[in-house]
C-alpha cells in the first residue's frame, strides 16, 4: 500500500504544470541602461530608442515566442518621429530568466506595472503609451483592467490575445486544462514559416534568430491562453483610451473576441481599425510603416472611435 501511495505521489508531481513565479519583492524597481530590475531582483533586458526631443514615450511588449528584438525595425522609426520606444523581454522569453517556462499572468502584469512606474519616475510630463502585440496586448489589457491601473495616456493593441465568444470555448478550455496536467512537459516544435506574409527581415528573424522560442511546452502554451482569458474578463474595466488593430484574415485571434473587447470598454474611448490585408503579426507585415503611421496619428490625437460598432456590425458579431 505504501508503494502505491508513493507511485501516486510521484506521478502527480510529474504531471504538475511548471510555473516559475517571481520571488518575493525585495526592492524598488529600477531601470538600468539595458534592463529593468524588477521588484524581486530579476533582470528583464530592455532595448531603448530615444528621440532627440520626445513628444511621447511608447512601452512595447512583444508577442508569444518573441522578445524585444521584435521592435528593432519600428523602434528607430518611432524615435525619428519624436517618440521614444522602450521594449522589454517578458519573463520566460528572449534573454529574460527561464526562457520557455511560464512565469504566470500576474508576473507579466506586475513587470509591466514596474516598468511604467520607473518611467513615470523618470519623467512625469511626457505622455506615456503602451503598445502590446498579441500576448503583449493581453498583458496590457490585464493590467489596465485590473485593480489600481497605472497612469497611462493610451494603449495600442495589435491583434491582442483575447478569447471571449470563441466557439465551443468550454470544451477547448477543458481539453487544455487536462493537457497541462496530464502532459505538461510535452513540447512541440513550431515550424511556421511566414514567407510571403511578413516583411523579408521578419521572415528571416523568425526562421533563424535563436532568441525566438520554437520549442513550446504544453504548460507554457496553456499559460498564455489563461492570460488571454484574464484579459478578456477584465476588458470591461479598462477606462484608458485604446486603439485596436486587427487583420480581417487573422486565424489566431477570433474577430468575435476583438469585438467583445472593444464593445465592453468602460468609457467607449476605443478606436478599432480592421484591414483586410493585415496578418496576425501586423507589426511585422510588409506595410508595417503604414501601420506605424496610423499608430502615430492616433497618439497625436487622430481618433475615429465611432468606427467600433460599424466594424463589428459588418462582421455580424
Amino acid at each position: 500500500m505504501r508503494w502505491l501511495v508513493l507511485v501516486v505521489v510521484v506521478m502527480s508531481a510529474a504531471c504538475t504544470p511548471v510555473r516559475v513565479p517571481p520571488g518575493e519583492a525585495v526592492q524598488r524597481p529600477i531601470l538600468e541602461a539595458d534592463a529593468l530590475v524588477a521588484r524581486d531582483g530579476a533582470r528583464l533586458p530592455v532595448s531603448r530608442w530615444e528621440a532627440d526631443t520626445p513628444a511621447a514615450r511608447l512601452v512595447a511588449l512583444h508577442s508569444f515566442r518573441d522578445y524585444r528584438g521584435a521592435f528593432d525595425q519600428l523602434g528607430p522609426w518611432f524615435a525619428a518621429r519624436d517618440v521614444s520606444v522602450i521594449a522589454m523581454d517578458q519573463r520566460g522569453f528572449g534573454d529574460a530568466p527561464h526562457p520557455g517556462l511560464w512565469a504566470g499572468s500576474d508576473a507579466l502584469v506586475d513587470d509591466l506595472r514596474d516598468l511604467i512606474a520607473v518611467l513615470r519616475r523618470e519623467d512625469t510630463d511626457t505622455p506615456l503609451f503602451v503598445l502590446g502585440e498579441s500576448m503583449g496586448g493581453s498583458v496590457a489589457v490585464a493590467l489596465m483592467g485590473g485593480e489600481d491601473p497605472p497612469p497611462v495616456d493610451g494603449i495600442v493593441l495589435a491583434a491582442p490575445g483575447v478569447r471571449e465568444g470563441i466557439p465551443v470555448k468550454p470544451l477547448w478550455d477543458g481539453g487544455l486544462w487536462l493537457a497541462e496536467r496530464i502532459m505538461p512537459r510535452f513540447a512541440v516544435t513550431v515550424r511556421e514559416d511566414y514567407e510571403g506574409v511578413l516583411a523579408p527581415e521578419a521572415v528571416q528573424r523568425f526562421r533563424h534568430d535563436p532568441k525566438v522560442l520554437r520549442r513550446i511546452r504544453a504548460d507554457t502554451y496553456a499559460g498564455v491562453v489563461w492570460l488571454a482569458e484574464t484579459a478578456s474578463l477584465r476588458a470591461a474595466s479598462v477606462e484608458t483610451p485604446m486603439l485596436v488593430l486587427y487583420g480581417a484574415g487573422d486565424r489566431t485571434i477570433r474577430r468575435v473576441a476583438i469585438c467583445h473587447l472593444v464593445r465592453h470598454h468602460a468609457t467607449g474611448a476605443v478606436d478599432l481599425r480592421i484591414r483586410e490585408d493585415w496578418p496576425h503579426l501586423l507589426l511585422h507585415g510588409p506595410d508595417r510603416e503604414r501601420v506605424a503611421t496610423e499608430i502615430l496619428a492616433w497618439m497625436n490625437g487622430e481618433r475615429h472611435e465611432g468606427a467600433v460598432h460599424r466594424e463589428c456590425a459588418d462582421s455580424g458579431h
